[in-house]
């Protein structure tokens, strides 16, 4: 994508160098004495051509430049987002088995209490939704890469060394 960019940068560049050259010519052919109208008015539309077609390209690849920059600052943002979701299901998910290994411990043969069994099946059910949640994150952040892959590898490696800055702490 940058290098297309730069292409028609280059091109619109080339095209705007050779109009001003043209132009210049121009200038020359119509002060000779006696100056060659047609010689003038060819290089005159020439000019034009060149200069039309030159700024085509110049604001193609601007157009592209200031695109990829919204784009880049509104999925920077959505992207953190969608990082802190998914973060926060990766929390829920621990919660849940460390609830679960919990419960377990506290089951008991009394009446008043609801049996494990009972409890373990509403967490299966609990993480089974989780796990859909966090597929769905994973699916959106692979989207994500498609379209900012740089942005999407430096936010990662940002949440890669505070998981692992927090897991020393702990």
């Amino acid at each position: 994508m940058a290098k297309r960019r730069r292409d028609l940068s280059r091109l619109g560049g080339g095209l705007f160098v050779g109009a001003v050259a043209l132009a210049v010519l121009t200038v020359y052919v119509a002060v000779q004495k006696p100056p060659n109208l047609l010689a003038t008015g060819l290089l005159q539309a020439i000019t034009l051509i060149f200069s039309t077609a030159g700024s085509i390209f110049l604001t193609l690849a601007s157009a592209k430049s200031a695109a990829d920059d919204s784009l880049r600052r509104h999925a920077r943002s959505a992207f953190r987002r969608m990082r802190n979701l998914y973060e926060a299901l990766g929390r829920l998910r621990t919660e849940i088995d460390r609830q679960s290994v919990r419960l377990a411990g506290l089951g008991t043969g009394s009446t008043s209490r609801v049996d494990y069994e009972h409890v373990r099946a509403g967490f299966v059910a609990l993480d089974q939704l989780v796990t859909e949640q966090i597929a769905t994150a994973d699916d959106a952040l692979e989207d994500w890469r498609d379209i900012v892959p740089e942005e999407v590898q430096e936010i990662q490696e940002q949440a890669r060394k505070r998981a692992e800055r927090d897991q020393d702490d702990k």
